[in-house]
């Protein structure tokens, strides 16, 4: 089971990313979330508002890094 604290790091990255120039997140009606990255050629991902997983925000943040956001610089 997750804690409220991982939501709400799960939550403040997607945040940072909606910020982030050329990032773009859509709110979906079925409860997640579409990350779009500024290049228009990579598949953009989808993340959940709950994330259930522990994995989540890391595997979120993997997607990121790979696409040339880096949260950590």
């Amino acid at each position: 089971m997750q804690t409220m604290r991982h939501k709400k790091d799960y939550l403040r990255v997607i945040k940072l990313v909606d910020s982030a120039p050329g990032w773009n997140v859509k709110k979906l009606r079925t409860n997640h979330y579409m990350i779009f990255p500024p290049d228009k050629d990579a598949r953009p991902y989808t993340a959940s508002r709950s994330p259930s997983d522990h994995r989540s925000q890391k595997n979120l943040e993997a997607w990121l890094k790979r696409n040339g956001l880096d949260l950590a610089a």
